[in-house]
């Protein structure tokens, strides 16, 4: 990407990037899930989830100091730097989590029998599907962040600002999860979380109404920093519910939650971004539709965690 001289050449880049950035992504939650389970691993997804969340919604404020000093390409020389440190450190700090006697050589029945116990079983789909409910209505949001702020309230110059006040929100929930989800449970905190978010969504929706579609800038921002803050409670815990189960299948089961929690997410936010066209209707349509199928799939799936399953071989 730092040497491409047309789109073509740039697009192949980032495709091998997104395959390169799969493995981190899928082996950091099976780190964690060889590690902790329950409430403790929710408690470690907070502080994963917030760096998550937190540097994708803080991006265009560093893209933007990047590009006042230095050429576009220079974007992708931070990203070399970042990967470089972050891959040596790994190395030299991160030791083995799952210990040679539980480890399994590979083999096609034993992928397609975790595969299907994975898809089939309730306690791990159901916060999948979830997951991939509210992160597609947060992606809706997300992907059209520009539009509103740049094309609706015009105010391009204090984007990335907006951008970071909202960013702070789903920071700060994670910071408090951790904080509570020992003394609370996941589960608690998840249908409370969820239960905020319907309530968000009906009432971010009745103003948008209420200001026929647009409403006052001021409002929009308050209105979405109290939605985010109960989305950044949900992430960490409906990953931790989803993971619980797994046991030795964690490598694999972080692989297809991470897909298709992420497949659904995108699916959700194309076809609500596909109704924005003058107003934020589309938007609170979104978020009231898909924070209450997720809270109705997690009401529906979920009672209390399974025991964890630690082999089906």
């Amino acid at each position: 990407c730092m040497l491409a001289d047309d789109m073509q050449t740039m697009l192949i880049g980032r495709v091998i990037q997104a395959f390169g950035v799969s493995g981190p992504r899928i082996a950091s939650t099976a780190v964690i899930r060889d590690q902790f389970a329950g409430e403790a691993m929710a408690r470690v997804m907070s502080f994963i989830m917030m760096v998550f969340i937190l540097v994708p919604m803080l991006a265009p404020m560093v893209g933007q100091w990047v590009l006042n000093i230095a050429s576009w390409f220079h974007i992708f020389t931070l990203f070399l730097l970042v990967a470089v440190f972050t891959g040596t450190w790994f190395w030299i700090r991160q030791p083995e989590t799952l210990p040679a006697s539980r480890r399994k050589p590979f083999s096609w029945a034993q992928f397609f029998r975790s595969s299907l116990f994975i898809v089939t079983h309730k306690p791990v789909i159901g916060p999948t599907l979830a997951m991939g409910c509210v992160f597609g209505g947060f992606l809706a949001y997300l992907s059209a962040s520009q539009t509103i702020f740049q094309g609706f309230y015009g105010v391009g110059e204090m984007f990335s600002y907006i951008f970071a006040t909202l960013a702070f929100s789903i920071g700060l929930a994670s910071f408090i999860n951790s904080k509570i989800v020992m003394r609370l449970g996941m589960y608690r905190v998840t249908q409370v979380a969820l239960i905020g978010s319907v309530v968000f969504a009906i009432i971010f929706l009745g103003i948008i109404e209420m200001f026929d579609g647009l409403p006052p800038l001021v409002v929009t921002i308050g209105s979405l920093f109290i939605g985010f803050f109960f989305v950044g409670l949900l992430f960490g815990n409906l990953n931790a519910m989803a993971m619980h189960p797994l046991g030795d299948m964690a490598g694999l089961g972080a692989a297809i939650i991470g897909s298709l929690s992420s497949i659904i997410a995108v699916l959700v936010a194309t076809t609500v971004d596909s109704y924005l066209t003058v107003d934020l209707f589309p938007i609170g349509a979104g978020f009231l539709v898909f924070f209450t199928l997720a809270f109705i799939i997690i009401r529906l799936s979920l009672q209390r965690p399974d025991k964890p399953v630690q082999s089906l071989s």
